[in-house]
């Protein structure tokens, strides 16, 4: 969850803060921790926040194609996939073809599939448990909660819960999952 905190601004520039940090360089350092991504609500008493989305950056406002809204966790969603995981569509739609989320589940002692996603980066954040994943010709290696795991467009993967309860974490593809990117190793 977004973590919104009020700035005071200073008058004569409002692109700074009071004690003068650029606004710009607030939100180029922005802390990226492992199941949350931290953002800045920049507010100022004197201006009323804009509907639309501004580049705080370049100082731009611009349309975005996707309506801002929150999309509400569904456990009762999950499904089994063919990959040998249970998945939680989390956001997938052809309004956000930039990116997709889903929560993937797997059980204690079980592994996935050798897979890869076509023209498709793939990022796990492990939020629970612990397991052993494989990406392309690495060595296995040991993953548990907070580690992020970068899987290149077409590299081979799959992961096993090497621990006594489920391994969840989040599969982020960039540009978002497709069924047709799939295919088995």
């Amino acid at each position: 969850m977004a973590t919104p905190i009020a700035l005071l601004l200073n008058s004569a520039s409002p692109s700074k803060t009071a004690d003068g940090v650029a606004i710009a360089e607030i939100i180029a350092t922005s802390v990226v921790t492992a199941s949350y991504y931290q953002h800045y609500r920049i507010t100022s008493v004197n201006r009323p926040i804009r509907r639309s989305c501004p580049d705080r950056l370049h100082g731009n406002l611009h349309t975005h194609t996707m309506a801002e809204h929150i999309k509400p966790f569904d456990e009762q969603s999950e499904y089994y996939f063919k990959e040998g995981c249970h998945i939680i569509e989390m956001s997938n739609s052809d309004s956000d073809e930039a990116a997709s989320i889903a929560r993937a589940r797997v059980e204690p002692g079980k592994q996935t599939q050798w897979h890869a996603l076509r023209d498709t980066t793939e990022r796990y954040v492990i939020l629970e448990g612990e397991g052993v994943v494989e990406v392309g010709e690495n060595s296995p290696e040991r993953v548990t909660a907070g580690d992020v795991v970068i899987i290149p467009a077409n590299c081979k993967q799959r992961i096993l819960n090497s621990g006594d309860r489920d391994l969840i974490f989040l599969a982020i593809c960039t540009p978002r999952f497709a069924a047709d990117k799939y295919f088995s190793l």
